[in-house]
């Protein structure tokens, strides 16, 4: 029973690898998008920022680097 649950514990630390990666590399990549789709616009000397990005895939990739990162930092008792 014991080489059962090693077994299931490297497959969940391998798994919560490859999330920690696809959630950093996602953050990475949606941050980018987000800080390019800005417009900036001077008013009366004034410089205003938009930003025209939604913040709804950097939310998404965050939950899925911390869940990778829970995955990985779990221990079995």
């Amino acid at each position: 029973m014991k080489v059962f649950l090693n077994k299931i514990n490297i497959k969940m630390k391998i798994a919560g690898i490859i999330l920690t990666v696809i959630g950093a590399v996602g953050l990475i990549i949606s941050g980018i998008n987000y800080a390019n789709q800005t417009d900036k616009l001077n008013l009366l000397g004034a410089e205003i920022t938009v930003s025209e990005g939604s913040i709804t895939p950097i939310i998404i990739t965050g939950v899925i680097f911390f869940i990778g990162l829970i995955m990985v930092l779990a221990r079995r008792k």
